[in-house]
């Protein structure tokens, strides 16, 4: 995408914070400004989940249980550096506690050894838990690592409420080459907006329209910046 011709017939998906956090840590084939953004369209938080049975089903909880025997508790996320494996790294810089990561592939992978009990907690967004966990009775969410409530799942408490200021969400954009001319950006900017705003295209995202949010490219352009300062904690971890 990065290479491509602008000539706006080559655009494609970035998904932030891994956009942004995999060149601070290691070699990369791309830099965050090798792309120009044209609008982002998703803003789909963390949210920790466990089984309904299990011992420990609150933060205050499972933040006693890892002090008194860190590392005690297993937390499956879609692998190193995702946003998953970031929100377990944050919460336990926020608590000073240590849990244990199990990476797997992805959200889908670790699904069945969640509800198998293999694993203690698993880390999906809310748009994941929605696809695939949220008319299972086994699993219940714990937190979403978000400051508000989530809408669609609005009994569900934020990790804020329970003392921890960790925000962790999965922003997706459309982005194309580097010099894509303004005019063609700002016209792709502008279906984007309408897309996302019309009714019979909310209604065919079904889940993830609870997680659909716009933001002009240069505004999300500018965020990524924010985000690049909140990661860079993180770093010395991925090491």
């Amino acid at each position: 995408m990065a290479r491509a011709k602008p000539d706006g017939y080559t655009v494609g998906f970035i998904n932030v914070p891994g956009f942004v956090f995999i060149p601070m840590y290691k070699q990369a084939s791309y830099k965050t400004d090798d792309v120009r953004i044209i609008a982002r369209v998703v803003d789909d938080p963390a949210v920790l989940m466990v089984r309904s049975d299990a011992k420990f089903r609150t933060i205050p909880a499972i933040l006693e249980a890892l002090k008194k025997d860190p590392g005690s508790l297993s937390f499956a996320t879609s692998g190193r550096g995702t946003s998953g494996h970031q929100a377990l790294l944050k919460i336990e810089s926020a608590a000073n506690v240590k849990g244990t990561d199990i990476a797997f592939k992805g959200a889908g992978e670790f699904k069945s050894a969640l509800i198998g009990g293999h694993v203690d907690f698993a880390i999906a967004s809310v748009g994941e838990y929605l696809a695939g966990y949220g008319d299972m009775k086994t699993i219940t969410p714990v937190v979403v690592m978000n400051p508000t409530r989530v809408s669609a799942i609005p009994d569900v408490p934020t990790i804020y409420e329970a003392g921890l200021k960790v925000r962790v969400t999965s922003e997706r954009a459309i982005a194309g080459p580097k010099a894509l001319p303004d005019d063609i950006a700002n016209r792709f900017q502008q279906a984007i907006k309408d897309t996302i705003a019309d009714p019979a295209f909310v209604a065919t995202v079904k889940n993830d329209a609870a997680v659909l949010a716009y933001m002009p490219g240069a505004e999300f352009t500018k965020s990524l910046e924010v985000i690049r300062e909140e990661l860079k904690p993180l770093v010395a971890a991925m090491k």
